[in-house]
């Protein structure tokens, strides 16, 4: 989500975020210093554990309020993961 440079958010709230994380964007593409918060920001794998780490400390806050957060995120995995196998299935035949 924060990695994909490609994706503004709501009202450009991602570009934001990353402007004041310190990201930058040059002829390549978006960048960060290295070993900082920008670059954090810009690695898929680090954005699952920063998501993961605030959705904990959110579930262990607050269970319920919780479960209505990250509902909307479950349900849009799900359906990308229906579509991978779909168009997998599709390729196949």
């Amino acid at each position: 989500m924060l990695s994909d440079i490609d994706q503004e958010g709501l009202f450009n709230s991602l570009d934001w975020i990353r402007r004041k994380a310190g990201v930058a964007w040059g002829l390549q593409g978006a960048y960060g210093k290295s070993g900082s918060i920008a670059s954090g920001l810009l690695c898929p794998y680090c954005s699952s554990v920063w998501f993961g780490t605030v959705f904990t400390l959110l579930f262990l806050c607050n269970q319920r309020v919780t479960f209505f957060v990250t509902l909307p995120f479950a349900i849009s995995t799900v359906a990308i993961f229906i579509n991978a196998i779909h168009n997998k299935l599709t390729r196949e035949e």
